[in-house]
């Protein structure tokens, strides 16, 4: 006895496939029943001259369950075939039909995965057309702003007597947009670049080198106290790609921290796969609520940092894009009053 489907016929010596006029799952797909079981061909009018039960294979039994789609549209069916009269139990009816299920759920799942890997496909293609929209914007705004800058310097510094209190205002008002908007543009530019760096090229990185380059690189105005907690002396990954994302983090430890000495601790642990780094504060902690917008490109929680300056909400955005890139991730934790956790994770 032969199991097949879709009318397929896999009796040695039988023919590979059956047209549509011939075959016996053309009958079964018409009929009422989901199961359509043939117990002796020969004996049957529909199919007694049937050139399949005839001639090679000379089929004498068949049993077909439909195979439907969720709306009913009947696909073909699976089949049970032999050369000589046979009967189903119940029991075995009842497995046929759970069989088939099986199939068309298979179906189902591949179709679902094919449509996934389309949108999914055209997906990254909208992303990559985003990407050089924002960094051709970025890069053709960044002159007409230079320009705007150095005019507002040039009045401020060689005809600032003949301008009004009123004016100065203006002015000053101008050049904090302008240096908002240079900010913005400067961090939309390099995410363009990042999202197309090519992080394939690893190195040895010496933990201790680590964190001395975040200290000298930080320059912060006020006190800062760094610790390293691992038990690694160094991690292989692109140095590029790390030191991007432990300054992002780093900088925002600093920037919105209300202490008068800033605490940042850096732990880095491994398994087989990944390297684990968090990236711990002693600021005031960030809300629950706020915790699930700090990833999402250009949105900002903190009307200023320390310093009196706006962020443009791309650092984060930045840190996500460039872990998940590296087949990694990225999570926040925080306690208000007592600091903030970043932990990521970058594959080896």
């Amino acid at each position: 006895m032969t199991v097949t489907a879709n009318g397929l016929n896999l009796i040695k010596g039988g023919v590979s496939e059956t047209s549509r006029d011939v075959a016996f799952c053309a009958h079964a797909m018409l009929g009422e029943n989901d199961i359509m079981v043939v117990e002796d061909a020969r004996k049957d009018k529909r199919f007694h001259d049937n050139p399949l039960v005839t001639n090679d294979p000379n089929l004498v039994f068949y049993a077909g369950a439909v195979l439907k789609t969720a709306d009913g549209l009947p696909l073909g069916t699976l089949c049970v075939l032999d050369t000589k009269p046979r009967q189903l139990s119940l029991e075995q009816l009842h497995a046929l039909r759970t069989i088939a299920k099986q199939v068309m759920y298979r179906f189902e799942l591949q179709k679902k995965q094919t449509q996934l890997l389309e949108l999914s496909s055209e997906l990254q293609k909208k992303n990559e057309e985003l990407s050089r929209f924002a960094y051709v914007a970025a890069h053709d705004l960044k002159t007409p702003l230079t320009t705007i800058d150095a005019l507002i310097n040039l009045v401020q510094q060689e005809h600032i007597d003949r301008v009004d209190e009123e004016g100065k205002k203006i002015l000053d008002f101008i050049k904090n947009s302008s240096d908002r908007l240079n900010r913005m543009v400067e961090g939309l530019l390099k995410f363009s670049r990042l999202e197309n760096t090519d992080i394939s090229n690893k190195k040895p990185i010496d933990l201790k080198n680590l964190i001395q380059y975040l200290k000298k690189i930080s320059g912060s105005k006020i006190p800062v106290k760094f610790k390293l907690n691992t038990t690694l002396d160094e991690v292989i990954l692109n140095d590029t790609l790390l030191d991007q994302i432990l300054m992002n983090l780093v900088n925002n430890a600093i920037k919105y921290n209300n202490k008068d000495v800033v605490e940042i601790e850096l732990g880095v642990s491994e398994t087989d796969s990944h390297y684990w780094f968090y990236v711990k504060d002693n600021g005031p902690g960030i809300s629950e609520e706020n915790l699930t917008k700090l990833f999402t490109l250009f949105e900002t929680i903190a009307t200023e940092d320390r310093f009196g300056e706006k962020g443009n909400g791309i650092g984060l955005a930045t840190v996500k894009s460039l872990t998940e890139k590296n087949k990694g991730s990225v999570s926040v934790e925080s306690i208000i009053g007592e600091g903030t956790t970043f932990k990521f994770s970058l594959s080896k």
